[in-house]
């Protein structure tokens, strides 16, 4: 019996879940006014002169080595020494 059970109810499973509905049906042309022109958007990637220099400027000041925090290396060290002349 319960084979039979299992067996129903499997199949009202797969019957139930494979059926094959549209839930949201193509609208009819007919019935709906759809625009005849369409706008053209033409994005402008120009990016202001201000803008570019203000960058500039800030790479500038971010990658600039600060001769009095850095750290010399053993090889600056010996040239400044003058080891290696």
């Amino acid at each position: 019996m319960k084979k039979i059970l299992i067996g129903v109810f499997s199949l009202i499973f797969l019957s139930a879940c494979s059926g094959k509905v549209q839930t949201n049906p193509i609208p009819d042309p007919k019935k709906y006014s759809f625009p005849k022109q369409s706008i053209d958007y033409k994005p402008t990637t120009d990016v202001p002169q201000k803008y570019i220099v203000d960058y500039d400027d800030y790479v500038k000041k971010f990658f600039k080595s600060d001769a009095k925090n850095a750290i010399k290396s053993i090889w600056s060290i010996g040239l400044e020494r003058g080891h290696y002349e």
